[in-house]
C-alpha cells in the first residue's frame, strides 16, 4: 500500500539533510524513473573476481563446496594473466583482496576461460571426473553472452561508492540483468566496496543503502552472495560510522533474514499480508494497541512507524506525501 512511495520520500529526505544514498532498484520502475539523471545500469558495473567465481558456480549449478576453490583460483589467475597454477598457490590467491585484481584489463571469452579452468583444476590436482563435470556444466548452462557482458562492465563498485559520496542519490537499475544471481553479486560488491573504504581509511562513512524487494537478496533460510555483507551492515554499520540500510519488502517474517530483521532500528508498516508479520514486529517493538483490525482500515500511503525514529512508546500513524 504505497511502499515504493514511502521509500522514495525517505530517499529524498535523506538527500535533503545531506546523507549519501545508493539505491538498488530491483525492477527498475520504482525509483529509476524518479531520479533519471542519477541512474546507472547494472550492466555497466564490473564484478570482482571472487564474486564472478560465485556467479559462475551458481549459473553452472556447480556445488560450491566441491568447485568453489577451483573457480576462485581460476578466475583470479585468468584476470591476472597467470596461466600456471600450482597447488601451493591456491590459498595465497584466494586470500588476495578483490581490489588487487579489479583494475586489470582482461578479455573474457567462454572457451578461453573454460580451458584455463580445466588447466587450473588439473594443476591443483583435481580428479578427472571433477574437471570434466566443471567443463560440461559450464558449457551447457552458461551462455557466451555472460562472458561477453563481463567485457562491457567498466565501472568498479568503488567508482559507484565514490560517485554517491560526491553527489546523491545514485540509483542502480538492476532490471537489465535478468538473472538474480548477477543482481545479488552487484549488491554484494558495492556494499563490500564501502566497507573496504571504511576499514582502509579508518574513518566514518555516512552512506545509506536502499535495498528494494529485499526478499530477493536476504531471504530467510537461504544463502545468497550478498546476504552476509548486508547482514554485517545491519549489525555493525552504525558502529563503523554511519553505514545504514533501508530494507523494503512486502512482508517481514519469512521474507527477510531474521538476523537482519532483529537489527532494524525503525520499522514502517501498513496493511500486512500475513498474520505472522504483526507478531514478528511486536516481538521486538512496542506496538501498543495496534491490531490487524486497525491495519485493515489504513489507506494507500498510510503507515505506522515504530522504533528509534519514533520518540513515543506507541506507533505513530503517518501519511506519505502525494508527490
Amino acid at each position: 500500500m504505497g511502499k515504493s512511495r514511502l521509500v522514495k520520500a525517505l530517499i529524498e529526505e535523506l538527500v535533503r539533510v545531506g546523507k549519501h544514498v545508493i539505491v538498488f532498484d530491483h525492477s527498475g520502475v520504482d525509483y529509476a524513473p524518479h531520479f533519471r539523471d542519477r541512474v546507472i545500469t547494472s550492466k555497466e558495473i564490473a564484478i570482482s573476481p571472487p564474486t564472478i567465481a560465485s556467479v559462475i558456480a551458481e549459473k553452472a549449478r556447480l556445488n560450491w563446496q566441491t568447485f568453489g576453490e577451483y573457480l576462485e583460483v581460476a578466475v583470479i589467475t585468468y584476470v591476472s594473466g597467470d596461466k600456471k597454477v600450482r597447488k601451493q598457490q591456491s590459498t595465497q590467491l584466494i586470500d588476495q583482496q578483490p581490489s588487487a585484481q579489479a583494475n586489470q584489463v582482461v578479455k573474457w571469452d567462454k572457451a578461453l576461460f573454460t580451458k584455463h579452468l580445466v588447466d587450473s583444476m588439473r594443476g591443483l590436482g583435481a580428479r578427472d571426473s571433477t574437471v570434466e563435470k566443471a567443463r560440461l556444466f559450464i558449457d551447457y548452462f552458461i551462455e557466451n553472452e555472460f562472458f561477453d557482458e563481463l567485457n562491457r562492465r567498466t565501472l568498479s563498485p568503488m567508482d559507484i561508492v565514490n560517485m554517491a559520496l560526491k553527489s546523491s542519490p545514485i540509483v542502480i537499475d538492476l532490471s537489465l540483468d535478468p538473472e538474480l544471481v548477477v543482481k545479488q553479486a552487484i549488491v554484494a560488491d558495492v556494499i563490500d566496496a564501502a566497507w573496504r573504504l571504511v576499514k582502509n581509511n579508518k574513518a566514518p562513512l555516512d552512506l545509506v543503502f536502499v535495498i528494494d524487494e529485499a526478499q530477493n537478496y536476504v531471504p530467510e533460510n537461504e544463502w545468497t552472495i550478498c546476504g552476509d555483507v548486508i547482514e554485517t551492515t545491519a549489525r555493525e554499520g552504525r558502529k563503523w560510522g554511519g553505514l545504514s540500510l533501508i530494507v523494503a519488502s512486502q512482508r517481514i517474517a519469512r521474507d527477510v533474514r531474521a538476523s537482519i530483521r532483529a537489527n532494524l532500528g525503525t520499522v514502517f508498516f501498513s496493511r500486512l499480508s500475513a498474520q505472522g508479520d504483526l507478531r514478528e514486529i511486536a516481538a521486538y517493538m512496542d506496538l501498543a494497541d495496534v491490531s490487524e483490525a486497525t491495519l485493515a482500515q489504513l489507506g494507500t500511503r498510510e503507515f505506522f512507524v515504530a522504533g528509534l525514529m519514533n520518540p513515543l512508546r506507541k506507533p505513530i500513524l503517518i501519511r506519505v506525501r502525494d508527490a
